[in-house]
């Protein structure tokens, strides 16, 4: 618990990258929940998938080249069955795509540079940019925007 209050500052919230964008008021509630469900999809998918390398990055690049080359960049009707998930995760993965390093980063289990430099409370205008990508990617996704 001394680890979770010296890095963010709060016992509440999990020992990770997403936890200290939270308590950094960098992200808020419902956007540190879907950034939850969007890394736990992409580590479940990897892990089942075996993507061709083993890693959310490679797995990231797989589902997006796939549903290019299958759907030619827009699906026409929702698949169904065991399709369904991929087509979600992809779907929410091209909301996000602004912001693919960080998100594969934080799925990961990685602490990314960004996320360094919020905890010690040194963003760059970068940084400030790439969040704002963030905040917005998990807004559409959670179809707030």
């Amino acid at each position: 618990m001394q680890k979770r209050v010296a890095l963010h500052g709060r016992a509440d919230l999990p020992l990770d990258p997403a936890a200290v964008l939270l308590a950094r008021d960098l992200i808020d509630k419902t956007q540190f929940d879907t950034l939850g469900v969007i890394t736990a999809w992409l580590q479940q998918a990897a892990r089942a998938w075996g993507s061709k390398d083993g890693s959310v990055a490679g797995l990231w690049a797989a589902i997006a080249g796939g549903l290019i080359a299958t759907y030619g960049g827009r699906p026409t009707a929702t698949p169904t069955g065991s399709d369904q998930a991929r087509y979600r995760l992809a779907r929410a993965l091209g909301k996000l795509d602004g912001c693919r390093t960080l998100v594969v980063e934080i799925a990961e289990g990685r602490a990314p540079p960004l996320v360094i430099r919020a905890a010690e409370r040194t963003l760059t205008m970068a940084d400030v940019d790439m969040l704002a990508r963030l905040r917005d990617g998990l807004d559409r996704v959670a179809l707030r925007r």
